[in-house]
């Protein structure tokens, strides 16, 4: 072979080799797809019909130091995606997207929202209280929309920080959890409604669960039989990691200054889930996804500040083994409270 052939060839297997390793995307091979879903904590508050949140896309981090992969999930007309997270309360959950991604080890996750787009839509009830409308009665219920101020929504409180790796051809799930409960905050009480833009804030609390192990969900109901008599829907299930053993149930605290000082602290809740029905029953609960594993339930029936550490009472405790199907104190049925149940005290 000549010299000319033997530096053609050279060149050629070299190229061949650069190519390999591009393709491969910093040697792991190939790619695999991740799921993204939303799911919502339920917010306690009748009054509040929609919040909408408009994403934009998803940043995606590798451990490696590559640049950011950045998928657009917004609509087909370039408009923002504006998903109602009310309509994502027990259990239900909505595909954000399914991405192609080289193999290999990721970080973070982040969501990019419009805010000019993300409002909340309040719900108000004049003469008849009944929220039922009818053609002959169409004006009981008016709606109003305002702007949610979302300020603090930069790359900090909308990123997940969680390693997973993709591998080749494989396919991996996260369902993120918004928790309205501790993200939504009226910071204007004094207003009338309708409220002025960025009378609500937005602080997102986000959980990141697998998508296959987090299908398990607690439900049972909730009676009363006090003679004085009581109001269950006023009443919502805390849900604690931990055997009931290990867990001081406490109120739910968002606000860090105020939950580090005063009050013994006890176990926070991970999730809460509200207590519904008719006016006159039956009342049940549901809660939201639940990893596998032990977990303590804890019935409260009275207002919970989340900008206060509080001293609460709560009704009754159950003890959970999500491991088993369904997931209930003996794997046969609902998990229930009764109003009349023994109380307890939250830490002082």
């Amino acid at each position: 072979m000549s010299r000319q052939c033997s530096v053609i060839w050279n060149c050629i297997f070299a190229a061949a080799i650069m190519l390999s390793v591009t393709a491969c995307g910093g040697g792991s091979g190939g790619t695999g797809t991740l799921s993204l879903s939303l799911t919502d904590a339920p917010v306690q508050n009748e009054d509040i019909a929609e919040v909408i949140v408009c994403f934009t896309d998803v940043i995606i981090h590798p451990s490696n130091g590559d640049s950011n992969i950045v998928e657009d999930v917004r609509n087909e007309d370039g408009s923002c995606r504006a998903i109602n997270l009310k309509e994502l309360t027990n259990g239900n959950s909505v595909l954000l997207g399914e991405f192609d991604l080289p193999a290999g080890d990721y970080s973070w996750i982040r969501l990019d929202i419009d805010p000019a787009n993300t409002v909340i839509v309040e719900r108000t009830v004049n003469g008849d209280p009944d929220e039922l409308e009818t053609p002959s009665d169409p004006a009981d219920t008016l709606y109003d929309s305002a702007l949610l101020d979302c300020s603090s929504c930069d790359q900090s409180h909308l990123k997940l920080n969680r390693n997973f790796t993709i591998e080749n051809a494989g396919f991996i799930g996260f369902t993120i959890d918004f928790d309205l409960q501790k993200s939504l905050t009226l910071q204007l009480p004094q207003s009338d409604i309708p409220r002025p833009d960025l009378a609500y804030k937005l602080r997102p609390t986000l959980r990141i669960l697998d998508t296959e192990l987090a299908s398990t969900f607690i439900w049972g109901s909730v009676t009363d039989d006090l003679s004085t008599g009581g109001d269950p829907r006023d009443c919502k299930v805390y849900t604690y990691t931990g055997a009931v053993a290990a867990v001081t149930p406490d109120d739910e605290c968002i606000e860090i200054d105020e939950c580090s000082v005063g009050l013994a602290p006890g176990d926070r809740p991970i999730v809460t889930a509200d207590v519904e029905g008719p006016e006159v029953g039956p009342f049940a609960y549901r809660t939201g996804s639940h990893l596998p594993g032990i977990y303590t339930l804890a019935l409260f029936c009275v207002p919970d500040d989340l900008d206060v550490d509080e001293a609460l009472v709560y009704i009754g405790v159950q003890e959970v083994d999500a491991t088993l199907d369904p997931p209930s104190p003996s794997g046969t049925g609902p998990v229930d409270f009764d109003l009349a149940d023994a109380l307890g005290p939250t830490p002082q």
